[in-house]
């Protein structure tokens, strides 16, 4: 997704509770769907599971498509490679930075 279109897209995250989560799992989900006697289709889900070590309870578990797993994917890694040089800089923070991460494709389940 471009930045351009990133820009675009605006979320109302005043009403999701943040989370403080210090233990994560993943789990591949695949499943299919039979077309006919010899043909079926298959699709993956990532399931991205976020707990609480002290107590071992699940606060979450978001389940991607594989096409918004990927875009995922690469939109944390230059997240991550960006908050490097951030927290490497001898400059103060600014307002913090949302990356948008959309798929639009929709799934069968």
């Amino acid at each position: 997704m471009t930045e351009e279109k990133q820009q675009q897209i605006q979320l109302d995250i005043g009403t999701a509770i943040p989370l403080f989560a210090n233990g994560t799992a993943i789990a591949v989900e695949i499943r299919a769907k039979k077309i006919d006697e010899k043909r079926f289709e298959k699709e993956g889900f990532v399931n991205l599971i976020f707990f609480d070590n002290m107590t071992r309870k699940a606060l979450a578990r978001i389940v991607l498509p594989e096409t918004l797993a990927e875009e995922f994917q690469r939109s944390l890694g230059k997240t991550l490679e960006q908050m490097a040089k951030d927290i490497k800089s001898n400059e103060l923070p600014k307002q913090q930075k949302m990356s948008i991460v959309q798929d639009n494709k929709s799934y069968f389940g």
